[in-house]
């Protein structure tokens, strides 16, 4: 028998294609559909004909891990750097520091901010001395006495008769003078009068409550140094802008000898300062974080305006602990 060939047109070949194309997809009988696990939270769909694998999608870690958001509180302890302040003695303390503050996490990086409300209370005794002068006026009077003399002067007159020889009698009269001296004790008091002053001096003390209260907004970045189980731990630094709400302070004016209070125009608006802190996070379950931070919180500016006799700068030492949500 012969073969006869047979011509095929390009259209003929196009119409073959088609049909095994359909023939293939639908006379397959093992379609599988997996997921493959890219990072903790990435996966990518594959779909699988007869283990063939008709597409792949690559998934590149941006780097973002989560976001978190939660509450905080500190108690501190404050120490004054340049204080001139030397009539007053803090007696007590009770600063604290509460607000929310929320987080991102890139990597081992966490950028932090919030906002906080803060309080300096402190009971001070302000110790000073008041003088006053006390004036008395003594009377003195000096016993003096002199002599004084009066000096009378009389004539006595004597008489007598002198005979001559020729029996002539002529009648003398004879005169003296007398001198009476009378001296007369003549007593007097000489008025003196002395005042005397006589300082006294009382040392007072009085105690007053000092407060300053702000509105702070931390910017802190901390690196996470590693974790242990449940643990997390993690360094941080970063500044703080804090603006007054309210202030009470007070001083001892010489010229009064009282004591009066600052105006809330005697003190700064903003305070500035910094913030370096070692983090201890525990972990509770998927969502949830527990927190406690010891740091140091030194101020970048005094409270008092320069131009004071007061100049104040706080560092604060404390401990902060929260509860952080995240996702």
């Amino acid at each position: 028998m012969q073969i006869l060939p047979v011509k095929i047109s390009p259209v003929h070949i196009g119409f073959l294609m088609i049909f095994l194309f359909v023939i293939q997809f639908t006379s397959a009988q093992n379609v599988d559909t997996i997921k493959i696990n890219i990072t903790n939270r990435v996966y990518d769909t594959v779909i699988i004909y007869d283990t063939v694998v008709n597409y792949d999608t690559v998934w590149l870690d941006s780097g973002f891990k989560e976001i978190n958001i939660g509450v905080s509180a500190s108690s501190f302890i404050c120490k004054w750097r340049k204080n001139n302040d030397k009539i007053s003695t803090v007696i007590r303390q009770q600063n604290y520091s509460a607000g929310i503050d929320a987080g991102i996490v890139f990597n081992k990086f966490v950028l932090r901010s919030g906002l906080f409300y803060t309080q300096f209370k402190e009971i001070r005794q302000i110790g000073y001395s008041l003088t006053d002068i006390d004036s008395v006026v003594n009377l003195q009077l000096i016993p003096h006495s002199y002599f004084s003399v009066d000096t009378i002067v009389t004539w006595q007159y004597f008489t007598y008769d002198t005979t001559f020889n020729d029996s002539t009698t002529v009648t003398i009269i004879d005169s003296i003078q007398q001198y009476q001296i009378d001296s007369t004790e003549i007593n007097y008091n000489d008025t003196v009068y002395n005042t005397v002053y006589d300082t006294i001096t009382k040392d007072t003390a009085a105690t007053a409550n000092f407060k300053y209260t702000y509105l702070e907004v931390p910017l802190i970045l901390k690196y996470r140094l590693g974790e242990y189980r449940n643990f997390i731990f993690d360094i941080g630094a970063g500044f703080i802008a804090g603006f007054l709400i309210k202030s009470e302070s007070y001083f001892f004016d010489v010229g009064t000898n009282t004591v009066k209070s600052y105006a809330k125009s005697d003190t700064y608006r903003f305070m500035p300062s910094l913030w370096f802190s070692l983090g201890i996070n525990y972990k509770i379950g998927d969502v949830f974080l527990i927190s406690l931070e010891p740091y140091y919180n030194p101020g970048l500016k005094s409270i008092y305006k320069k131009e004071l006799s007061v100049i104040k700068i706080p560092d604060r030492y404390g401990l902060r602990f929260g509860v952080r949500y995240y996702f």
